[in-house]
């Protein structure tokens, strides 16, 4: 069986186990992603460096489909298609720059703690558009996981404050990818607007890194890193983790991608010699179950989220 299958508009022909196993390699590429990041931001400006990662697997990515499709590989897109690539794109731009900024700021371990906020923006932003009440479960675990984030700031010192509202702002810009996301493989397959996203994105990135003067191409030894980091986070992960939202329930999706902290301090540990104390660990753990309990409580949200405009699905 090839680690991608071919593309299916059918809902009936989910493999739930292909899926799991897909949000598992992306979760544990994402984890080898911060670790390897937090290595190479902070040898230069982590907005352009960043930018390079995107622009390497936009290449690689963009060779792929047209090697699949040919050189006219985003004909064919709808209108709506387009609204929600590029609304896709911008997001994403949001989202990396600052997670790459924070990851230049914050440990590892805080860093994948932190980043599991964007589960409460995606759940309480599908509730908001699918006009859903807020019940007493979805409160307990939004406290729960703003308690974990509470705890880990009193972890950090002064110098990792700022560094700690980068990563809020980010988890935010990903609640927000990630809602667009489950719009958009309704209308564009998953690898062609990962492509386009990636090689815009790192445009965009490149270009303001040239603009404010920070752009560094002489990067030595970190080069190698760079060029990792594209395989294993946009290129990899990231592609791996959408086609997950094609073969499996997105609710349990959601519920497996949980485990990427657990990697990270893992990692973190192993090469970065970066020891979590209780208090992180507790602080985490509230974010995780948080995140678990909002997804579990609204199994019907996430997967309704995933049904928005179904209806007006186009064939490509």
């Amino acid at each position: 069986m090839p680690i991608l299958p071919a593309y299916s508009n059918s809902s009936e022909e989910h493999s739930r186990p292909l899926g799991y196993y897909l949000c598992i390699l992306s979760s544990l590429f994402t984890a080898g992603l911060i670790i390897i990041g937090k290595w190479v931001m902070v040898q230069g400006d982590p907005i352009f460096l960043g930018g390079l990662v995107l622009f390497i697997a936009g290449l690689i990515l963009v060779g792929w489909v047209v090697l699949k499709q040919g050189f006219h590989w985003l004909r064919g897109i709808s209108r709506t298609g387009w609204r929600y690539t590029i609304i896709y794109t911008v997001f994403s731009i949001l989202a990396v720059s600052a997670f790459w900024q924070g990851i230049a700021m914050v440990d590892a371990s805080k860093v994948g703690f932190l980043s599991r906020l964007q589960t409460i923006v995606i759940i309480f932003g599908g509730v908001v558009i699918l006009h859903e009440r807020f019940g007493a479960m979805e409160i307990f675990t939004g406290v729960m996981v703003l308690a974990g984030a509470v705890i880990i700031r009193g972890t950090m010192s002064m110098e990792m404050s700022a560094g700690f509202w980068v990563m809020i702002f980010s988890a935010f810009c990903f609640g927000l990818v990630e809602l667009t996301a489950k719009l958009l493989v309704s209308y564009v397959e998953p690898y062609r607007f990962n492509a386009f996203r990636n090689l815009a994105a790192g445009i965009v990135m490149i270009a303001w890194g040239i603009v404010r003067g920070t752009a560094e191409w002489e990067l030595g030894d970190i080069w190698w890193g760079i060029i990792a980091m594209a395989c294993l986070g946009p290129l990899a992960g990231r592609t791996f983790y959408l086609y997950a939202l094609r073969y499996a329930e997105v609710s349990k999706t959601s519920l497996v991608t949980q485990i990427q902290p657990v990697f990270v301090v893992i990692l973190a540990v192993i090469f970065l010699q970066e020891y979590p104390c209780l208090r992180e660990l507790i602080g985490g753990g509230l974010i995780i179950l948080g995140s678990w309990g909002v997804i579990f409580f609204n199994p019907q949200v996430v997967s309704k989220i995933m049904r928005i405009n179904t209806k007006k699905h186009q064939s490509y």
